[in-house]
């Protein structure tokens, strides 16, 4: 999906992107240059660098150190549940 991000950009310039990290990227193994974990980041950074906000789990492993924190914003795991009255 991050590489729908470029797509959208040049289609659709004036809609804000937020990349949700739903997945635990540590930073930790990232930053292991020539690791599988640093390939699979670098690939995927290409992409989600050019979104407006990266959110991640508030837990500061899960952001690697190459996400500026201006774009960085923090939400729990949570569940929305909405009942509509009938």
């Amino acid at each position: 999906m991050p590489a729908l991000i470029p797509l959208i950009k040049k289609f659709r310039p004036e809609v804000k992107i937020i990349y949700r990290s739903h997945i635990e990227v540590r930073s930790d193994l990232v930053d292991r240059l020539g690791s599988p974990q640093n390939q699979v980041w670098q690939w995927m950074w290409n992409f989600i660098k050019q979104a407006d906000v990266f959110i991640s789990h508030p837990v500061d492993k899960f952001v690697p150190h190459d996400v500026p924190l201006a774009m960085v914003g923090l939400m729990p795991a949570c569940t929305d549940w909405w009942v509509y009255p009938f």
